[in-house]
């Protein structure tokens, strides 16, 4: 159906300076699963060990002999997409992280 009809609306994520917070922006409804790195780095820290950090950059202990790095700022937002791959570095499903928050 090809032709002219109305403008087809894409809700774009939210773009802070130059760099994709993985969050939407308000005009296209509630923001979906946005928690603040530290509110990420509290919540891994409750369920996996805390070996060193430098920066922030953190590794933590996930299993026997693995580990994870966490690398975002306290002040971040992070959104779905970054949850989801903050869970999948840890081994959880996006709602086990997002229970810990």
């Amino acid at each position: 159906m090809g032709g002219r009809g109305a403008p087809v609306h894409t809700c774009r994520p939210s773009v802070t300076r130059g760099r994709d917070t993985g969050a939407h922006d308000g005009h296209c409804g509630i923001l979906s699963a946005v928690a603040k790195g530290a509110q990420v780095r509290r919540a891994l820290e409750k369920r996996f060990t805390k070996l060193r950090q430098s920066g922030s950059h953190i590794t933590f202990r996930i299993g026997e002999h693995e580990t994870a790095i966490y690398a975002f700022h306290d002040s971040r937002d992070l959104g779905e997409r970054h949850l989801r791959m903050v869970a999948k570095d840890f081994g959880l499903t996006l709602e086990e992280l997002k229970k810990l928050l």
